[in-house]
């Protein structure tokens, strides 16, 4: 029997409540949330999403190459249901719906949480320890481009392990290398860039094994070198409010057929280099 993307969530959501887990009914705008996130600690600009609740981020280039690697990664699991910590407005839960994966997002901006519920997911305006979720109950979490958001990622990482299951597996994903660091960095709220090496001593020290490390968007990393490294280097600055470049650059957007060619094949080939890391990782 098939089951749509609604329906898997809501098997999943199921299966934990029968481990003993009571979930929180939703609120007039279908989100559930089980305690106030003080929205100020989160390191990340919440005018962004007030700005746009309509942010088309999962239109992109970028989210839909990554979203075709995680769904092909949790496929040759046998897996098709996801939790994903720091879901944003869906950049990472659209394109898998796309997919056939079903996403379960927790996203501790309510704007974010509101705009995911709109669009039909079961989510959650919450951080993840909020929840309680019971030890060893999930089969996958994903954690994509929200590491480099934390002080102290190992204390969300360790709440991941927590409540894998035995074999259960992590998917991460980090910007890479920290002599790209720029302004845009700092506007958008990160503590740091990862490289392969770092990235892989913080999921090892967090107990977590077999990781394999690769990198993707190779073609990006000149362009992000001039247009945003070396503008900082030299004392330019951009616009305090500046908005978050997204996939809305028209540029982007006019090279998209030819950029989805160059990055399919650039994933085949598994170049040891580019602008994100991209992790798999097993308890």
């Amino acid at each position: 029997m098939k089951f749509s993307l609604k329906e898997k969530s809501l098997v999943e959501i199921h299966r934990i409540c029968a481990l003993g887990w009571e979930d929180s009914s939703p609120d007039t705008n279908g989100v559930r949330v089980f305690s106030n996130v003080d929205e100020d600690s989160i390191s990340f600009p919440s005018e962004k999403y007030e700005a746009d609740s309509n942010s088309s981020e999962s239109e992109g280039i970028w989210s839909e190459i990554r979203a075709r690697k995680i769904a092909t990664l949790l496929k040759n699991r046998g897996i098709d249901v996801i939790w994903e910590i720091g879901a944003g407005h869906g950049n990472m839960a659209i394109p898998l719906a796309e997919e056939a994966i079903a996403t379960i997002p927790i996203e501790p901006l309510y704007s974010g949480a509101r705009a995911l519920s709109s669009k039909g997911f079961h989510s959650y305006a919450q951080t993840l320890d909020q929840l309680n979720l019971p030890d060893n109950c999930l089969e996958a979490v994903g954690i994509f481009d929200v590491l480099e958001h934390l002080p102290n990622p190992e204390i969300v990482l360790n709440e991941i392990y927590r409540i894998l299951k035995p074999g259960g597996v992590l998917l991460t994903s980090v910007p890479a290398y920290q002599w790209l660091f720029s302004d845009f960095d700092l506007q958008i709220g990160h503590f740091r860039r990862y490289s392969r090496k770092s990235l892989f001593k913080l999921l090892n020290e967090s107990n977590f094994k077999q990781v394999r490390i690769s990198n993707l968007f190779f073609i990006f990393i000149a362009p992000a070198l001039i247009l945003r490294r070396f503008p900082y280097l030299m004392g330019i600055r951009r616009r305090k409010k500046a908005s978050v470049p997204t996939s809305e650059n028209f540029l982007i957007k006019f090279l998209t057929p030819i950029l989805r060619i160059f990055l399919l094949v650039e994933m085949r080939m598994r170049i040891p280099l580019g602008l994100s890391i991209f992790s798999e990782a097993t308890k």
